[in-house]
């Protein structure tokens, strides 16, 4: 009994700790970037249709703050998966820090990722206090005997400076 017990320990941990595993700190690099609201979320289930998904943030500077495009993150692996060989990146936009991960099996990615500002949210100095950052999210589950669904995660930030 015990050795069953060990043996079923074992094979949990190396599951939790599996390679495979998304790895994603979920942090900007410093205080100076703002936060946006939610996540790019993409989830396909094994032997269900891929996840297609158009992937929006949207996050609201602070007050006497604009957007600051001196940053610039570059491009960053769009893709992965463990049935994944896109080796590709895409590129980041000015001002703008994201962190992709995802789990399980198949593969996922974010591409086509642009920053737009929110026209209906201008202040008295023409600033725009309003930006969503937009991309396009897949998923792919594996169509491998014994594998699963898959999922992607997007988070994003923008990095603000005090109005001028």
């Amino acid at each position: 009994m015990a050795t069953k017990l060990r043996f079923a320990c074992g094979v949990l941990m190396a599951c939790l700790i599996s390679p495979g595993s998304p790895s994603l700190k979920a942090d900007a690099p410093n205080n100076t970037f703002k936060k946006a609201d939610g996540r790019m979320y993409c989830e396909a289930p094994h032997a269900a249709s891929g996840c297609h998904a158009s992937g929006r943030l949207t996050v609201t500077l602070d007050p006497g703050m604009a957007l600051d495009r001196s940053y610039h993150q570059g491009s960053i692996p769009c893709c992965g998966g463990d049935e994944n060989g896109n080796g590709s990146n895409t590129e980041l936009p000015p001002g703008v820090y994201m962190e992709f991960a995802g789990g399980r099996d198949g593969e996922w990615g974010v591409f086509n990722v642009r920053l737009v500002a929110d026209e209906s949210s201008v202040d008295d100095n023409g600033f725009v206090r309003a930006w969503t950052i937009t991309a396009d999210v897949y998923c792919g589950p594996s169509a491998a005997f014994g594998k699963g669904g898959c999922n992607v995660n997007g988070y994003g930030w923008v990095k603000q400076r005090p109005l001028r």
